[in-house]
């Protein structure tokens, strides 16, 4: 009789320490579905950084060839004027126009380049939510959401953790439990009256499924 107790009352107790592990497995569950959203959500984030960063990038390089540009310019319309003011030009005034020119035309094509390429980042950022217009306040709002990503990753990474630990904790009283369950069943089969320090360890294991 004493046995037939005690085996109900394990197996009540492998009972509730089987439904708080569900529940853990569900709460790991969603707790690594947010984990895989919070860091898609980061990578997101580091790519709209990085077509900005792209974008501030070429439009220095943009500018730079611009200006280059237009010095080369000027300096083909000063010796072009300085040709045509001398009534016998040397042969080092044409060549230093040739050069000149040779040079323009090549920031010309580097400027066009720069151009394009610029504008297909402007294109780029535009279908990202972004316009280069307000880049300096969506580069704070990048950076808003960027700090929150992080912080949900950290926060979900230690959930995780400690629902982990909290499974072990229960997986490891239950497997002492349904051990103290055979026993209890083999020993009934054998009409045994008592286990040896049946009661102290029954009250133990179930004692490690208190929260």
């Amino acid at each position: 009789m004493a046995n037939d107790i005690k085996l109900r009352v394990l197996l009540s107790a492998i009972d509730q320490a089987t439904r708080p592990l569900r529940a853990i497995n569900n709460s790991s569950i969603g707790a690594a579905r947010a984990l895989k959203d919070a860091r898609e959500k980061l990578k997101e984030l580091n790519s709209q950084q990085k077509k900005v960063s792209a974008w501030r990038s070429q439009r220095a390089a943009a500018e730079t060839t611009a200006q280059a540009l237009n010095a080369a310019r000027d300096k083909v319309k000063t010796l072009s004027q300085q040709i045509a003011a001398t009534a016998a030009p040397t042969r080092a005034m044409t060549q230093d126009l040739r050069r000149a020119i040779r040079e323009a035309q090549k920031l010309k094509q580097q400027h066009e380049q720069s151009s394009g390429q610029l504008q297909r980042l402007r294109t780029r950022l535009h279908d990202a939510g972004l316009s280069t217009q307000n880049l300096s306040q969506h580069e704070r709002r990048l950076r808003e959401q960027t700090d929150a990503a992080n912080q949900s990753i950290a926060e979900q990474t230690r959930r995780l953790a400690a629902l982990a630990a909290q499974q072990r904790r229960l997986t490891a009283a239950r497997t002492a439990l349904q051990n103290q369950r055979d026993v209890a069943t083999s020993m009934a089969g054998k009409g045994a009256t008592a286990a040896a320090s049946g009661g102290t360890a029954l009250y133990a294991g179930a004692k490690m499924l208190m929260p």
